[in-house]
């Protein structure tokens, strides 16, 4: 589960990137709304953007370069007030203008840093995974055995009161004291004394 939570961060850090990188070149005058938009808005606005503003440097769709502008300043704006941002609003986060300089907006600035920090998590997370699933095959077969000898055991104790045609009580365990009484139970190996034998 935290692998997979950690991948789908590193595939979000790559596209928001990405999506920066197109936008600032076709949008130069809007460099600082590319930059909040893509650490803040929802991951598909941000995909779409980026699309969008690709399409328009290819095809070099000059009436188009409005549209996506526009939409750009929007959404800025309603990161800038609050209004996109929580994990169920598509990986969107808040702006946090007050304390000088956002930590997320600083993350896409250097993402390099960022995926280097995923990739160690992530090696980590690998680790710990393996390490589980090697104690689980561990326990898995102490389990087996245990279960093996403890059946082998009752056996054994089941051979022992079936084999002396008679049983010996005060042994605790009711096996034979080896056929005389007295001694060690064969089966359980607890002390018989003829005080406490009594033969049936």
């Amino acid at each position: 589960q935290r692998q997979r939570q950690l991948e789908a961060h590193r595939e979000g850090v790559v596209e928001r990137s990405g999506a920066r990188e197109v936008l600032q070149t076709v949008l130069p005058g809007s460099a600082w709304e590319a930059e909040l938009v893509c650490a803040h808005a929802p991951l598909l606005d941000v995909q779409r953007l980026g699309e969008a503003a690709t399409q328009v440097r290819e095809a070099r769709l000059v009436t188009e370069l409005a549209l996506v502008e526009g939409d750009l300043r929007r959404l800025a704006q309603a990161v800038m007030d609050g209004l996109v941002g929580g994990v169920e609003d598509g990986g969107a986060s808040k702006h946090e203008a007050a304390i000088g300089q956002c930590e997320v907006c600083r993350q896409l600035a250097y993402p390099e840093a960022r995926l280097r920090q995923l990739a160690r998590a992530l090696g980590q997370a690998a680790a710990e995974e393996a390490l589980a699933r090697q104690q689980l095959r561990f326990l898995t077969a102490l389990q087996a055995c245990m279960e093996v000898t403890v059946g082998k055991e009752e056996g054994e104790h089941e051979e022992q009161r079936s084999g002396t045609g008679s049983v010996v009580s005060g042994s605790g365990c009711g096996g034979g004291g080896g056929g005389s009484g007295l001694g060690e139970c064969p089966a359980c190996l607890q002390s018989i004394t003829p005080a406490s034998a009594s033969v049936f």
